[in-house]
């Protein structure tokens, strides 16, 4: 039972032990920390607020290694040039911010059974920045 652990008889949640990946040790605790809120809004079925916490993590995670511009598009991008991101990275990185941006603004709500590919996404993306 990935993501769950007995603890004085209570079976309890433990956020960044999913099957949706471990967390490296070293990303920054903010980075850490959305991301673990992501993965709460996927148990609480709120899938918008899912992708979007998503893409605050790896927003965080970029900023924290110096690449942080006026947009998380640019931020990518300066992450790809300096080499922090693959080619795969980079794509995945750039569809968590446009399914985040999907979640705000197009009306509709992103279905629960999308979101473990977008937290997948985002650990991969944090994982390759921070290996």
């Amino acid at each position: 039972m990935d993501g769950f652990k007995t603890e004085r008889n209570y079976l309890a949640w433990v956020s960044g032990e999913s099957s949706y990946g471990l967390l490296n040790q070293n990303i920054p605790d903010l980075a850490k920390r959305l991301y673990a809120e992501a993965e709460s809004c996927l148990l609480a079925g709120a899938p918008d607020a899912a992708a979007c916490m998503c893409r605050a993590a790896v927003e965080a995670a970029l900023e924290n290694k110096g690449y942080g511009k006026a947009t998380l598009n640019d931020s990518i991008a300066a992450a790809r040039a300096g080499g922090a991101l693959t080619d795969v990275e980079t794509g995945m990185a750039h569809a968590n911010r446009l399914i985040a941006i999907q979640a705000i603004h197009r009306g509709e709500l992103l279905d629960l059974s999308e979101i473990p590919a977008v937290l997948v996404t985002a650990v991969r993306v944090l994982n390759k920045l921070y290996p």
